[in-house]
């Protein structure tokens, strides 16, 4: 079941890419540490589920295997980093699981919260989710020393000056 095939997944990567809960069911059910192993890209399961917005994956995942919350991509960037929400998550109710909540104010290599990466991204949407939480710590600094309002600043900033002057070319 570990064996990696020439694109670098294990069965339980596929399953999750393609969508098939019956057969993620029988392989967590089977061996639930599965949850814990990277496709070559170094993706779990749950780091696979969560970057397709895939949240009925993501919480049979985490009910399988609790421990799989702590796994973070080859740039550190967790669950709640690479999750998509809104009009693309599948099984996305408004709420995150409780252990996701977990990795509120946890940075990536360069110090960047989720919240920080949702502004950087224009994920405005998620952004407001994340701030809907009394535990959220909105002091947060990156390694640049950017909190993600100073970022939101920097954005509208550069949003102001395309609109008011739109014959400038702003690199």
């Amino acid at each position: 079941m570990r064996q990696l095939d020439n694109r670098g997944k294990a069965a339980i990567h596929h399953a999750v890419e393609a969508h098939c809960w019956d057969l993620l069911f029988r392989i967590l059910k089977a061996d639930a540490s599965m949850a814990l192993f990277p496709d070559a890209e170094g993706y779990t399961p749950l780091l696979r589920a969560a970057s397709g917005g895939n949240w009925f994956f993501c919480k049979r995942i985490l009910m399988r295997c609790p421990k799989s919350i702590e796994a973070r991509d080859h740039q550190g960037q967790n669950s709640l980093r690479l999750g998509k929400v809104g009009a693309f998550a599948i099984g996305f109710d408004g709420q995150w699981m409780p252990e996701m909540w977990e990795l509120l104010n946890v940075g990536d290599d360069k110090g960047n919260t989720p919240l920080h990466l949702a502004v950087k991204e224009n994920q405005y949407e998620k952004a407001l989710l994340l701030t809907s939480s009394a535990s959220i710590y909105l002091g947060a600094v990156n390694k640049q020393g950017l909190t993600a309002l100073d970022l939101c600043e920097s954005d509208c900033q550069h949003y102001n000056t395309k609109v008011r002057y739109p014959f400038l070319i702003i690199s």
